[in-house]
């Protein structure tokens, strides 16, 4: 009887901590759904890795992994651009002959969005030129969301300073 008991002691306690931590997450993280090309094209719009390049300099270029974009199975190769603390994964489609992204972690300012979002900026800021209004200002993360859930941009907040940004594609969770 005492191990049941402790069994079950121990059963509700693991139960209520993992519902407290849902609660904080779902009231810590303001969630938005758009549809508009910033979504897909984050660092702005380019016909090949040399031209990313030419834009960025200072980034560096690494041949990374192949990706399967096409229903086909066909596989494709990608290029990875890191500077410091900082990283973004592309690949050449060839059907919108664009560069499409895979994934990026952004950690400082050494890599700036197409509209002016960069780490380090303050919150107010921020909501200004993504053209969110929403009361739930103080949320620590952003979740944006493409309609047809593509692609998803987190953007973390500490101290009312963006102090990092995520963008991850369905490509970006392929395994081989």
């Amino acid at each position: 009887m005492k191990n049941f008991r402790l069994t079950l002691l121990t059963a509700c306690l693991i139960c209520s901590l993992n519902f407290a931590a849902k609660a904080i997450i779902v009231q810590d993280t303001l969630h938005v759904v758009r549809d508009d090309q910033f979504l897909n094209y984050p660092l702005g719009t380019f016909n090949s890795f040399e031209s990313f390049k030419n834009t960025n300099t200072k980034l560096i270029p690494s041949k990374s992994i192949s990706v399967r974009p096409y229903k086909n199975g066909r596989t494709e190769p990608a290029t990875m651009f890191a500077l410091q603390k900082s990283y973004a994964r592309f690949y050449l489609n060839k059907e919108t002959k664009k560069l499409e992204l895979i994934g990026s972690i952004i950690l400082g300012n050494e890599m700036p969005l197409q509209n002016g979002i960069v780490v380090g900026m303050e919150r107010t800021t921020f909501f200004k030129k993504m053209n969110i209004v929403d009361e739930n200002t103080s949320a620590n993360t952003v979740e944006i969301t493409s309609k047809t859930a593509g692609i998803r941009h987190f953007y973390q907040f500490k101290d009312n300073k963006l102090a990092s940004i995520m963008i991850f594609s369905n490509l970006f969770y392929q395994k081989d």
